[in-house]
Protein backbone atom coordinates (compact mmCIF):
# COMPACT_ATOMS: atom_id res chain seq x y z
CA UNK A 1 0.00 0.00 0.00
CA UNK A 2 1.28 3.43 -0.82
CA UNK A 3 2.42 5.73 1.98
CA UNK A 4 -0.48 8.17 1.49
CA UNK A 5 -3.06 5.40 1.80
CA UNK A 6 -1.36 4.06 4.91
CA UNK A 7 -1.46 7.44 6.66
CA UNK A 8 -5.17 7.78 5.90
CA UNK A 9 -5.76 4.36 7.46
CA UNK A 10 -3.62 5.22 10.50
CA UNK A 11 -5.66 8.35 11.14
CA UNK A 12 -8.93 6.43 10.78
CA UNK A 13 -7.67 3.67 13.09
CA UNK A 14 -6.71 6.28 15.68
CA UNK A 15 -10.25 7.64 15.60
CA UNK A 16 -11.62 4.11 15.93
CA UNK A 17 -9.44 3.44 19.00
CA UNK A 18 -10.39 6.76 20.59
CA UNK A 19 -14.08 6.00 20.10
CA UNK A 20 -13.64 2.93 22.30
CA UNK A 21 -12.36 5.22 25.07
CA UNK A 22 -14.58 8.30 24.86
CA UNK A 23 -17.66 9.66 23.18
CA UNK A 24 -17.28 10.66 19.54
CA UNK A 25 -18.56 14.16 20.25
CA UNK A 26 -15.70 14.74 22.71
CA UNK A 27 -12.94 13.53 20.38
CA UNK A 28 -10.95 16.35 18.81
CA UNK A 29 -8.82 16.43 15.68
CA UNK A 30 -5.85 17.19 17.94
CA UNK A 31 -6.45 13.98 19.90
CA UNK A 32 -6.60 11.95 16.68
CA UNK A 33 -3.36 13.57 15.51
CA UNK A 34 -1.63 13.06 18.87
CA UNK A 35 -2.58 9.37 18.83
CA UNK A 36 -1.27 9.02 15.28
CA UNK A 37 1.84 11.13 15.95
CA UNK A 38 1.20 13.74 13.26
CA UNK A 39 0.35 17.43 13.12
CA UNK A 40 -3.18 18.73 12.46
CA UNK A 41 -2.30 19.79 8.92
CA UNK A 42 -1.63 16.14 8.11
CA UNK A 43 -5.15 15.19 9.21
CA UNK A 44 -6.64 17.86 6.95
CA UNK A 45 -4.62 16.55 4.00
CA UNK A 46 -6.80 13.44 4.20
CA UNK A 47 -10.08 14.40 5.84
CA UNK A 48 -12.32 17.44 5.99
CA UNK A 49 -13.38 16.63 9.55
CA UNK A 50 -13.78 13.72 11.94
CA UNK A 51 -17.06 12.71 10.25
CA UNK A 52 -15.15 12.16 7.01
CA UNK A 53 -12.68 9.98 8.93
CA UNK A 54 -15.60 8.04 10.40
CA UNK A 55 -17.09 7.59 6.94
CA UNK A 56 -13.73 6.28 5.73
CA UNK A 57 -13.76 3.62 8.47
CA UNK A 58 -17.14 2.48 7.19
CA UNK A 59 -15.86 2.58 3.61
CA UNK A 60 -12.98 0.27 4.53
CA UNK A 61 -15.23 -2.18 6.37
CA UNK A 62 -17.95 -2.21 3.70
CA UNK A 63 -17.07 -1.07 0.18
CA UNK A 64 -13.38 -1.95 0.14
CA UNK A 65 -14.04 -5.28 1.85
CA UNK A 66 -16.91 -6.28 -0.44
CA UNK A 67 -15.70 -5.10 -3.87
CA UNK A 68 -13.36 -8.04 -4.55
CA UNK A 69 -16.32 -10.40 -4.03
CA UNK A 70 -18.69 -8.22 -6.04
CA UNK A 71 -16.24 -8.28 -8.94
CA UNK A 72 -16.56 -12.09 -8.88
CA UNK A 73 -20.37 -11.87 -8.55
CA UNK A 74 -20.26 -13.36 -5.04
CA UNK A 75 -22.88 -11.20 -3.31
CA UNK A 76 -23.43 -13.37 -0.23
CA UNK A 77 -19.68 -13.69 0.32
CA UNK A 78 -19.40 -9.90 0.03
CA UNK A 79 -22.04 -9.41 2.71
CA UNK A 80 -20.42 -12.14 4.84
CA UNK A 81 -17.03 -10.40 4.63
CA UNK A 82 -18.64 -7.13 5.77
CA UNK A 83 -20.46 -8.92 8.60
CA UNK A 84 -17.21 -10.49 9.75
CA UNK A 85 -15.72 -6.99 9.99
CA UNK A 86 -18.71 -5.86 12.03
CA UNK A 87 -18.37 -8.84 14.40
CA UNK A 88 -14.65 -8.25 14.77
CA UNK A 89 -15.34 -4.60 15.59
CA UNK A 90 -18.72 -5.08 17.31
CA UNK A 91 -17.97 -2.77 20.23
CA UNK A 92 -16.92 0.02 17.88
CA UNK A 93 -20.07 -0.36 15.77
CA UNK A 94 -22.33 -0.48 18.81
CA UNK A 95 -20.80 2.80 19.95
CA UNK A 96 -20.85 4.32 16.46
CA UNK A 97 -24.54 3.57 15.87
CA UNK A 98 -25.28 5.87 18.85
CA UNK A 99 -23.99 8.90 16.90
CA UNK A 100 -27.13 10.76 15.89
CA UNK A 101 -27.99 14.13 14.46
CA UNK A 102 -27.12 15.82 11.20
CA UNK A 103 -24.08 13.60 10.55
CA UNK A 104 -25.45 10.43 12.10
CA UNK A 105 -23.53 7.21 11.84
CA UNK A 106 -26.56 5.57 10.23
CA UNK A 107 -26.49 8.16 7.45
CA UNK A 108 -22.76 7.65 6.86
CA UNK A 109 -23.22 3.87 6.93
CA UNK A 110 -26.11 4.02 4.46
CA UNK A 111 -24.15 6.29 2.09
CA UNK A 112 -21.29 3.80 1.92
CA UNK A 113 -23.50 0.74 1.51
CA UNK A 114 -25.60 2.54 -1.11
CA UNK A 115 -22.40 3.32 -3.00
CA UNK A 116 -21.62 -0.39 -3.02
CA UNK A 117 -25.13 -1.42 -4.09
CA UNK A 118 -25.24 1.26 -6.81
CA UNK A 119 -22.02 -0.16 -8.23
CA UNK A 120 -23.53 -3.66 -8.13
CA UNK A 121 -26.66 -2.56 -9.99
CA UNK A 122 -24.58 -0.67 -12.57
CA UNK A 123 -22.46 -3.73 -13.26
CA UNK A 124 -24.96 -6.54 -12.92
CA UNK A 125 -28.41 -4.96 -12.86
CA UNK A 126 -31.15 -6.44 -14.97
CA UNK A 127 -32.87 -3.45 -16.62
CA UNK A 128 -36.01 -5.48 -17.30
CA UNK A 129 -36.40 -6.01 -13.54
CA UNK A 130 -35.66 -2.42 -12.52
CA UNK A 131 -38.76 -1.04 -14.18
CA UNK A 132 -39.03 2.67 -13.43
CA UNK A 133 -36.68 2.51 -10.45
CA UNK A 134 -33.20 3.88 -10.95
CA UNK A 135 -30.11 2.04 -9.79
CA UNK A 136 -29.67 4.69 -7.10
CA UNK A 137 -33.24 4.29 -5.81
CA UNK A 138 -32.90 0.53 -5.59
CA UNK A 139 -29.49 0.89 -3.94
CA UNK A 140 -31.07 3.29 -1.45
CA UNK A 141 -33.77 0.77 -0.60
CA UNK A 142 -31.33 -2.08 -0.04
CA UNK A 143 -28.78 0.18 1.68
CA UNK A 144 -31.41 1.36 4.14
CA UNK A 145 -32.49 -2.22 4.75
CA UNK A 146 -28.95 -3.45 5.40
CA UNK A 147 -28.20 -0.50 7.69
CA UNK A 148 -31.33 -1.14 9.76
CA UNK A 149 -30.76 -4.88 10.05
CA UNK A 150 -27.04 -4.55 10.88
CA UNK A 151 -27.82 -1.94 13.54
CA UNK A 152 -30.49 -4.19 15.05
CA UNK A 153 -28.26 -7.25 14.87
CA UNK A 154 -25.18 -5.63 16.42
CA UNK A 155 -26.97 -3.59 19.06
CA UNK A 156 -29.88 -5.83 20.05
CA UNK A 157 -29.34 -9.44 18.93
CA UNK A 158 -26.17 -10.04 20.88
CA UNK A 159 -26.07 -13.82 20.61
CA UNK A 160 -26.55 -14.18 16.87
CA UNK A 161 -23.44 -15.03 14.86
CA UNK A 162 -22.76 -13.71 11.37
CA UNK A 163 -23.71 -17.00 9.65
CA UNK A 164 -27.17 -17.01 11.23
CA UNK A 165 -27.64 -13.33 10.50
CA UNK A 166 -26.60 -13.82 6.89
CA UNK A 167 -29.14 -16.63 6.45
CA UNK A 168 -31.92 -14.48 7.92
CA UNK A 169 -30.94 -11.38 5.96
CA UNK A 170 -30.51 -13.38 2.76
CA UNK A 171 -33.93 -14.94 3.22
CA UNK A 172 -35.64 -11.58 3.75
CA UNK A 173 -33.79 -9.79 0.94
CA UNK A 174 -34.63 -12.47 -1.61
CA UNK A 175 -38.31 -12.66 -0.61
CA UNK A 176 -41.39 -10.65 -1.39
CA UNK A 177 -43.46 -9.14 1.41
CA UNK A 178 -46.22 -11.51 0.32
CA UNK A 179 -44.04 -14.48 1.28
CA UNK A 180 -44.57 -13.39 4.90
CA UNK A 181 -48.30 -12.63 4.70
CA UNK A 182 -51.39 -14.79 4.53
CA UNK A 183 -53.21 -12.63 2.03
CA UNK A 184 -53.67 -12.45 -1.74
CA UNK A 185 -51.05 -10.57 -3.71
CA UNK A 186 -53.61 -8.67 -5.75
CA UNK A 187 -54.39 -6.34 -2.86
CA UNK A 188 -58.12 -6.65 -3.52
CA UNK A 189 -60.86 -7.43 -1.05
CA UNK A 190 -60.19 -11.17 -1.31
CA UNK A 191 -63.38 -11.90 -3.27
Amino acid sequence: MEKRGMMKRFLAESLKELMLQKSFEKITIKQICDKTGVIRATFYNYFEDKYAALSYIIYLDTVETALPYIEKRQFLQAVKAMLDNFVENREFYQIAFRITGQNSFEDLFEENVQQLFTEMFRRYGRPEKLGTMSEEELAGYFGNSLCYTVNHWLCRSRGMDSETFLKQYGSVVTSSIFDFLDMPQGGGNGA
